[in-house]
């Protein structure tokens, strides 16, 4: 008998957003300020959206849509991604070498989903 249930998600609906500013958001803060902020929490919105929570940046349509919906300056959001992937929360080599944008750390935060 077939499954007639609803195919599996690859994405999710929302993510934590928590009270409390954490290192990571406040050295983004620091640097660009408001945009940082912007920029941190549509990471998180871009990465929940993607399939297998998986961006890839290599792929020039793919970077295009995601600069897109960052509506933020690119010198905020590629700086942004250098402080997230050097801080460890996005996976550095994957970042650095393939022009992935992996976060074991999100993925972790949606695990409950």
């Amino acid at each position: 008998m077939a499954n007639s249930g609803r195919p599996p998600s690859l994405n999710v609906d929302y993510f934590p957003h928590y009270c409390k500013d954490d290192k990571k958001l406040q050295l983004i803060q620091n640097e660009y300020g408001s945009q940082g902020y912007e920029a941190f929490y549509r990471i998180q919105q871009a990465l929940g959206d993607a399939d297998y929570h998986r961006i890839d940046l290599k792929n020039d349509l793919e970077k295009k849509m995601f600069e897109m919906t960052m509506r933020v300056k690119k010198e905020c959001i590629y700086g942004t991604l250098e402080i997230l992937a050097k801080l460890g929360w996005l996976n550095k080599d994957a970042y650095e070498i393939d022009n992935i944008l992996w976060s074991d750390a999100f993925v972790k935060s949606i695990r409950p989903v």
